[in-house]
């Protein structure tokens, strides 16, 4: 471990971006029908873009990611991005680039491919 990193005191921007992030996501949660959380079209090779059918999996994933990039002080955009990557048929990238700025959405839709070409 880095002397110099401290993992003890997470930066507050990011964690003010997490907060919105994720008050952002839980309510596009909401405005779904139940069991609508799944991808809205298999891809071509069966895997799918979101960490799980379920909304309450698909959370605890982007949690998660959230956390460690927190701990790691990565750039608040990241975090932010993190929290949105998971769910592209709730949070497509037009919205999110409205929400949040463009370089929020490259984000989200690197890591959108990123995941998809680890799981071919």
């Amino acid at each position: 471990m880095n002397p110099g990193i401290s993992l003890q005191h997470p930066d507050a921007e990011s964690l003010a971006m997490s907060a919105r992030a994720r008050a952002f996501v839980m309510q596009r949660l909401k405005c779904q029908p139940a069991g609508d959380v799944g991808p809205s079209a298999e891809p071509e090779n069966g895997a799918s873009d979101s960490p799980g059918a379920d909304a309450e999996v698909a959370l605890a994933h982007a949690e998660g990611c959230a956390r460690v990039l927190i701990e790691i002080h990565a750039d608040p955009a990241a975090v932010a991005a993190a929290w949105m990557f998971g769910l592209p048929q709730l949070l497509d990238l037009p919205l999110i680039e409205r929400e949040f700025g463009a370089d929020i959405a490259r984000i989200v839709e690197s890591m959108r491919k990123s995941r998809r070409t680890t799981t071919t």
